[in-house]
């Protein structure tokens, strides 16, 4: 087996593998917003909802979607069925509705805690994933540098083998040398949980 250097083109290969193990988990918690469409759309329309099923149809539009904002960030929750909405602006539950733009504007964030309490739990959620993939991609990044070859990061953690590139593989594998006169010891990467490393690129692995 040759003894592959770690070179800096290398490191850069095998990090962005790593980041983008986690790009579907990502987008999948990005996706999976809370589930408060329809309380929004009441909340918003509890007042005006039996007046608009009055009129013709003409003078609502339907939505499967809803958007909602809360100080300067702007959220879209799904809607378990299309729902009637007026064309007009207009300010009830706290809110304003911005009829243009399908958005429910809060003025009054006490008046909507149910949707902000769920939309922190989410987020949450969300910079957990964020700081277990820092972690990750960290210690990958300090074997990488605390190892002078690829032979080497490999032996004091074998699962980095899947974010190696293929050719760098082969090339190690390439062909027989003879053993070194002495097996040198693994350098410590320290401060990496491997035991937490190798359980997270295990769930990647089951994830996709």
């Amino acid at each position: 087996m040759v003894n592959v250097v770690i070179t800096e083109d290398m490191r850069r290969r095998i990090i962005s593998a790593a980041n983008k193990e986690f790009e579907p988990l990502l987008e999948r918690h990005k996706q999976a917003t809370p589930d408060v469409g329809d309380a929004v759309y009441e909340q918003m329309f509890a007042q005006t909802f039996n007046g608009m099923r009055s009129l013709p149809a003409y003078c609502f539009r339907n939505l499967d979607s809803i958007n909602f904002k809360v100080h300067t960030t702007r959220y879209e929750f799904k809607l378990t069925q299309k729902f009637p909405v007026p064309y007009t602006a207009f300010t009830d539950a706290g809110a304003d509705w911005e009829a243009w733009s399908s958005t429910v504007i809060v003025k009054d964030s006490a008046q909507w805690t149910t949707v902000t309490d769920a939309l922190r739990t989410w987020q949450a959620d969300g910079e957990q994933l964020e700081t277990k993939k820092n972690t990750f991609i960290n210690s990958i990044r300090n074997i990488l540098s605390t190892h002078r070859s690829i032979n080497k990061a490999l032996k004091f953690w074998p699962p980095l083998r899947q974010y190696i590139p293929a050719d760098v593989m082969e090339r190690m594998e390439a062909k027989v040398v003879k053993p070194e006169a002495a097996v040198a010891t693994p350098v410590p990467a320290y401060g990496i949980d491997l035991d937490t490393l190798s359980a997270t690129a295990t769930l990647l692995r089951i994830s996709k």
